[in-house]
């Protein structure tokens, strides 16, 4: 049996969190363990219930969604976090992306995206909505040809094919599936990867990824 994604809730709308509650009691998978409409208090009973993932709104009032995952992320452990947000807003998704965020989805997404965002993030994948690739390239097109040349050169072909994997949001398991190796092989090249990008996390990486479109 799968394990139980143990969500918590944090948006400064009531109403959106019953609605959040309603679809995820859909999905027997799901559980939803807490909620809260602030900051403060939803950092002190994540850290006592220890969901397994965060739903955590961009903007939380008076509150700033961003400085909320920076510690989440310094909690032990750490949850996932999928970040949602009303609109879309460059600044805003780039800050959620620096800040450790997992993932990132609309509030308007269909019942059917959002759980599986939800489950993808869970299980180590990143979920960034179709908007994700262009707005980072768009952001980054100015950097420096010869930055893109050095990340090039630290990577093996086998690296790049996780990476781009990793970028579609892939976990360990599947990656493994797609180029046949075992899954400890993949754990092993996925921390070398990591290590040579010098990145910490996954969507991090995925990051670097669309900055720098090494698979075209």
């Amino acid at each position: 049996m799968s394990e139980t994604i143990r969500v918590y809730l944090v948006d400064d709308h009531r109403v959106v969190r019953a609605g959040l509650r309603s679809i995820l009691a859909e999905y027997p998978r799901m559980e939803v363990v807490g909620e809260s409409g602030e900051a403060a208090a939803a950092l002190t009973e994540i850290a006592q219930l220890r969901p397994n993932l965060v739903l955590l709104d961009v903007r939380l009032g008076r509150d700033d969604g961003c400085d909320l995952c920076v510690r989440l992320k310094r909690l032990s452990p750490p949850p996932r976090v999928l970040m949602l947000t009303s609109y879309v807003d460059e600044e805003l998704f780039l800050r959620a992306l620096n800040n450790g965020a997992d993932g990132y989805i609309l509030k308007d997404s269909r019942d059917e995206a959002l759980a599986a965002a939800i489950t993808t993030v869970f299980e180590g994948g990143t979920a960034w909505g179709s908007f994700a690739p262009q707005m980072l390239r768009t952001h980054l097109k100015t950097e420096r040809p010869s930055l893109e040349r050095n990340i090039l050169g630290r990577l093996t072909g086998t690296e790049r094919c996780i990476l781009a994997l990793i970028a579609e949001g892939q976990t360990n398991k599947e990656i493994a599936a797609n180029l046949r190796f075992t899954d400890k092989s993949v754990r092993n090249q996925v921390s070398a990867l990591m290590g040579k990008l010098g990145v910490e996390r996954r969507s991090q990486a995925a990051a670097l990824f669309a900055k720098f479109p090494i698979h075209r």
